[in-house]
């Protein structure tokens, strides 16, 4: 984008500062992307080391919310990768200590293919909820990851 201008000092200055903007806005939003997925690299790395880990999606999900409850972080960022680039702390900050109860897993696809996972969903609700109500009012959405352990389950998405 270049802006013309009469005057030959503006003139020659403004498409130098329309390039930094550019390039800082790019470099800016890069920053972000590099900073999730160098966590979920890490993250994988960690759960396909494991000697164990939580056989299916409810077990998982299950691990992921007493590790919120002790806020645990370090094991919130591996059963969630890539989450390592939330601020758990402030958004734990009015965590009420709740305890939640995990429906069945739903599974939503399937791919015999080693390189493409399973996704499957997660109903939950915390135990209150679920005792006036009955249901779950919440979801996780699970994936899997193929390891030399085998495949193993983790968090990608919750509400």
């Amino acid at each position: 984008m270049i802006i013309w201008s009469n005057n030959r000092r503006t003139m020659n200055k403004r498409p130098i500062l329309v390039a930094v903007v550019l390039l800082a806005v790019t470099a800016a939003g890069c920053k972000k992307d590099n900073s999730f997925d160098a966590e979920f690299e890490r993250a994988a790395g960690l759960i396909a080391e494991r000697s164990s880990w939580p056989e299916s999606p409810e077990d998982v999900s299950a691990a992921f919310w007493d590790a919120r409850h002790r806020k645990d972080y370090s094991e919130m960022h591996i059963l969630w990768p890539g989450s390592a680039s939330y601020n758990w702390p402030q958004m734990c900050a009015k965590d009420t200590g709740a305890k939640y109860v995990f429906g069945e897993a739903r599974i939503i696809t399937s791919y015999p293919s080693a390189e493409l996972g399973d996704e499957a969903e997660v109903p939950y609700a915390s135990q209150g909820h679920f005792k006036e109500h009955g249901t779950y009012n919440l979801t996780m959405k699970l994936r899997t990851l193929n390891t030399l352990r085998g495949r193993r389950w983790y968090v990608y998405s919750a509400n």
